[in-house]
C-alpha cells in the first residue's frame, strides 16, 4: 500500500527508543523526511543513516520543555516544513504508590504527557493556518487498564489519551488529525531486566497475553505510517491498541 507520504515532513520524539526509532525508519522508508528527537546520541547517529538519506536528528530531553518548543522551528528550517507529529518519547517507573517519590510523579507527567502538549502547542499555529496536519500520540494499553504498580505511568498515558480525544475534536474542523497508538508489552528499553531474560517472571508476564508474546518495534510502525497519511484523513479521536488481545481478555 502507497502511503502517500512522499515529501511530507514529520517530528518524531523518543527516536532513540525501539518503538520511536522503527517509527521514524518507516515513515522515511514511505517517502517522508523525518527529524529524529532523543536523548541517546549514538543511537540518533544509527538512525541518521537510515539508507533513504530522508532522516534527520536532533539530541534533546524532552523535560527540557523551553527546547522542545523550538522544535516545529528547527524541523521546518531542516525539513522544509512540519506536518506530522508523533510524540513518543515516555517513562515508566514501577512500584508502589505510596514509597514513590513526588519526583517520580513529576517526571512521568513532564515526560509522558506535557512534553507532548508543549510541542503539539508549538506547532499549533503552523498546522491550523494550513488546515493540514497530523498528531499521533503513544499512549499505552496501560491508559485503558489498571496496571499493579505502574499508578504513575497509567495515569500519565490516560492523560495523554484523553488530550488527544479533546484536541481531535476541538480540531477536527480545522483539518488536523489526532490519535492515539496504544502499545502493550514490546520489545523495547522500557521493559524491566527482569522481562527482557527467559524466567519465572517473564513466563508470569506472557501468560497474560493472549498472543503469549511480546510485541516487536516494527509491528506499531504501520499503523503509525497509516494514521500519518492522507488516507486517515476521516480517522480522529481514535485509539490503536496493538497489545496481543491482553486489553480484552477477561
Amino acid at each position: 500500500m502507497d502511503f502517500e507520504l512522499s515529501e511530507r515532513s514529520a517530528v518524531v520524539t523518543g527516536a532513540s527508543g525501539a518503538l520511536g526509532g522503527a517509527i521514524a525508519a518507516a515513515l522515511a522508508d514511505e517517502g517522508a523526511y523525518v527529524l529524529g528527537v532523543g536523548r541517546n546520541r549514538e543511537r540518533l547517529e544509527r538512525l541518521e543513516a537510515h539508507p533513504s538519506g530522508r532522516v534527520k536528528t536532533l539530541c534533546c530531553d524532552v523535560r527540557d520543555h523551553e527546547a522542545l518548543a523550538r522544535i516545529p522551528g528547527e524541523a521546518a528550517r531542516r525539513l522544509g516544513s512540519l506536518d506530522i507529529i508523533v510524540n513518543n518519547a515516555g517513562v515508566i517507573a514501577r512500584g508502589p504508590f505510596h514509597e514513590q517519590a513526588q519526583s517520580v510523579w513529576d517526571e512521568h507527567l513532564a515526560v509522558n504527557l506535557t512534553a507532548a502538549v508543549v510541542l503539539t502547542r508549538a506547532a499549533a499555529p503552523d498546522l491550523l493556518r494550513r488546515r493540514s496536519g497530523k498528531v499521533i500520540n503513544l499512549v499505552s494499553s496501560a491508559a485503558l487498564r489498571a496496571p499493579l504498580e505502574l499508578a504513575a505511568y497509567a495515569a500519565s498515558k490516560a492523560a495523554l489519551l484523553q488530550f488527544t480525544r479533546c484536541l481531535a475534536v476541538e480540531w477536527a474542523d480545522h483539518g488536523v488529525q489526532v490519535n492515539a497508538i496504544a502499545p502493550g508489552g514490546f520489545e523495547s528499553d522500557l521493559q524491566p531486566p527482569e522481562l527482557q531474560v527467559p524466567g519465572a517472571a517473564l513466563d508470569a508476564r506472557l501468560r497474560r497475553i493472549p498472543d503469549r508474546r511480546f510485541g516487536v518495534p516494527h509491528e506499531v510502525a504501520p499503523i503509525a505510517c497509516f494514521l500519518a497519511s492522507p488516507l486517515s484523513a476521516h480517522v480522529t479521536g481514535a485509539v490503536y491498541v496493538i497489545d496481543g488481545g491482553e486489553t480484552v481478555r477477561l
